[in-house]
């Protein structure tokens, strides 16, 4: 968990970018009783002013953030990131690690920037430290970037790809981060199949499934029953405003996560851009957990799992 004046210094940075106070509390994942105490806290420390049920940082709130420039923050636009450079290097780094694409099962190469885009989205939003974390699928090894970012308690990269288990094994092992890896393919999935030890385990699952809608559920379904009660979900969706199709997925995407207990608390278009002939644009959606009452095993095999990728 952040330390309380972690907490405080990120409240006062949001404020400073013109986030919110309901969105700030939901990104600082406080209750509102909490809250309400770190407001308190950071006017009677003459932080924040309150005129006419308004709240603003104080010219001394300003000047801590200006002293302690965050390394990464929101731009006004609230799509991207302003990314430091550093990061933006480890991104390339590890992109340049990346295997030859295997196209038969739809591997596509994201961009360093916007790699590094998404585990800042997510570190933003307090998914990133202290967490325990599923990487559904990772050929961009967004793994190992987010412990450059972050502190994640633990990440578990599942992928059918064994040359990119290998070299994220070997990474983890060098820096001695706390990376598992297993091999799974997650066209078998079911309640038989699926790992016993990562039910009900994670926080928060991050994917970039086939974009297809059979590939979109099956990955969605492994990560639903991995989730903690109150877990988080982070699903890379394609974004093509001249075809129909990618509408009409988004669509079934957003209804198979509201069924099952989710609700979506983000949905960013043009998020991401990848290394292809054809252009491809991608969204991203966030979605967090607020009840489970059934598992998604059910309607996988009202699927044909033929159409698990895009090219058949």
């Amino acid at each position: 968990m952040l330390e309380e004046k972690e907490i405080l210094f990120n409240l006062l940075r949001f404020l400073h970018e013109g986030i919110s106070l309901n969105r700030a509390r939901r990104i600082l994942k406080l209750r509102k009783d909490t809250f309400t105490i770190l407001l308190n806290q950071a006017l009677n420390s003459k932080f924040l002013i309150k005129k006419n049920n308004r709240w603003s940082l104080s010219k001394k709130g300003v000047q801590i953030i200006e002293k302690n420039k965050p390394s990464f923050f929101r731009c006004n636009c609230n799509v991207g990131f302003k990314i430091p450079k550093k990061i933006l290097k480890k991104a390339k780094e590890y992109c340049n690690l990346r295997v030859i694409p295997n196209v038969e099962i739809d591997q596509c190469p994201t961009k360093p920037k916007d790699l590094a885009q998404r585990i800042v989205f997510m570190y933003e939003n307090g998914d990133i430290n202290d967490k325990q974390i599923l990487c559904i699928g990772d050929n961009d090894f967004a793994s190992l970037l987010m412990f450059e970012i972050g502190r994640p308690k633990e990440v578990v990269v599942i992928d059918i790809d064994e040359r990119v288990l290998s070299i994220i094994k070997r990474i983890a092992k060098r820096k001695k981060w706390q990376i598992k890896i297993k091999k799974f393919d997650i066209r078998k999935l079911s309640r038989e199949t699926f790992p016993k030890n990562l039910e009900n385990r994670f926080d928060v699952f991050q994917t970039d499934p086939p974009y297809t809608e059979v590939g979109f559920k099956y990955y969605l379904a492994l990560g639903m029953v991995a989730l903690k009660r109150k877990g988080v979900c982070y699903v890379v969706t394609p974004h093509m405003n001249v075809e129909n199709w990618s509408d009409e997925l988004l669509y079934e995407i957003q209804r198979f996560l509201l069924e099952y207990g989710f609700f979506i608390t983000d949905i960013i278009p043009t998020f991401q851009s990848f290394l292809d002939k054809y252009g491809i644009i991608s969204s991203i959606i966030r979605a967090e957990r607020i009840f489970s009452l059934r598992e998604p095993f059910s309607a996988l095999e009202q699927l044909n799992i033929d159409k698990f990728y895009t090219i058949r």
